[in-house]
């Protein structure tokens, strides 16, 4: 959850959890917003790492939003479980 004070807030003012979503947003809210129509495939490691619990759930819900849009979300996670119970229908165990 993103406030209204944390984004007039420059950069550097932002806590580590603050930057993570912030950084989050700027790659995958064009993606969702239909504004890059190339993207099919993305990586991430450890997206969710170093979030509270709400924070983290949030991410999983929209990394599950631009899965059903097609995107192939590549993840390395060291809890497989959180990645598991939202990509279920996707994932496949290696």
């Amino acid at each position: 959850k993103i406030s209204a004070q944390t984004l007039d807030k420059p950069f550097d003012g932002l806590s580590g959890g603050e930057c993570k979503i912030v950084n989050i947003l700027r790659y995958f809210l064009p993606i969702l917003c239909g504004n890059v129509k190339k993207t099919r495939v993305v990586f991430g490691d450890e997206i969710t790492a170093n979030l509270d619990r709400e924070s983290q759930m949030r991410v999983r819900t929209l990394l599950k939003r631009v899965t059903e849009m097609g995107v192939l979300v590549i993840e390395a996670d060291h809890n497989p479980s959180d990645i598991y119970s939202i990509h279920i229908s996707k994932l496949k165990k290696i």
